[in-house]
């Protein structure tokens, strides 16, 4: 269902959770990796308690897993 929505839908939606729920919906679906990767979903994400290059690590470095 979720390739049945474009990606800047998905991403938008993703951007108004929070870091670590973006980075776990970013396991639920290549599509949803693919969103929650995405800059439009991290320039909208609060970036309270995040590092300076949180742009840079996404969900992909794995800093915010921890």
């Amino acid at each position: 269902m979720a390739e049945a929505l474009p990606e800047d839908c998905l991403s938008h939606v993703i951007s108004f959770t929070s870091p670590r729920d973006a980075c776990r919906a970013a396991l639920v679906a290549g599509s949803f990796r693919r969103a929650a990767d995405s800059d439009l979903a991290w320039e909208k994400i609060p970036a309270a308690g995040l590092p300076p290059d949180y742009l840079q690590v996404g969900c992909s470095g794995g800093v915010l897993f921890h």
